[in-house]
């Protein structure tokens, strides 16, 4: 099981709570005391917690000091998820990520604009790729238009800059 997981591809996913704690991070970096500071102990144990996550995922890494620093994947992320709106549930999930990945494969690069444009016609292609099923693969579609990963009919900066982080963090 742990060979498996150490060599299985790994998908992005964080919680809104996650995302909130994880704008806080300048990219600089900050001190756990500068987050922790003026919250009662349960919001402390919360906070800790989050933080603990997001370093598991990849995202931030916690020095020995206390320090919080982005990785390089975390600093991509952030890019990417600049455009999500305050109060979305999971900016970040498998689901979504393997829509994006699907429409991507599927459509044409415009360099130019640095977008990835999808014709109507290949949407069906794109939902074979993602091996989702087409409800699902249409509330993931809804769900990263809302997120500002995709636009109409392309993949945009953001979404690009997403599969770019991910393929940084399985490399």
């Amino acid at each position: 099981m742990y060979e498996e997981l150490a060599t299985h591809p790994k998908l992005p996913y964080m919680t809104r709570y996650e995302m909130d704690i994880f704008k806080m991070i300048p990219d600089r970096g900050i001190a756990c005391e500068n987050i922790l500071e003026g919250k009662d102990e349960d919001e402390r144990r919360k906070i800790t917690e989050a933080l603990d996550k997001l370093e598991a995922k990849g995202f931030i890494e916690i020095m020995p000091d206390g320090h919080i620093i982005e990785t390089e994947y975390g600093k991509m992320m952030d890019e990417a998820m600049s455009g999500v709106p305050e109060g979305f549930g999971a900016p970040i999930n498998p689901t979504i990520y393997r829509v994006v990945k699907a429409i991507a494969d599927t459509g044409s690069m415009y360099v130019k604009e640095q977008k990835v444009r999808i014709l109507p016609e290949n949407i069906k292609e794109a939902i074979k790729k993602s091996g989702l099923s087409k409800e699902t693969f249409d509330k993931a579609y809804i769900a990263a238009r809302e997120a500002k990963y995709l636009g109409r009919n392309s993949v945009n900066e953001a979404g690009l800059m997403m599969l770019k982080a991910v393929e940084a963090l399985n490399s």
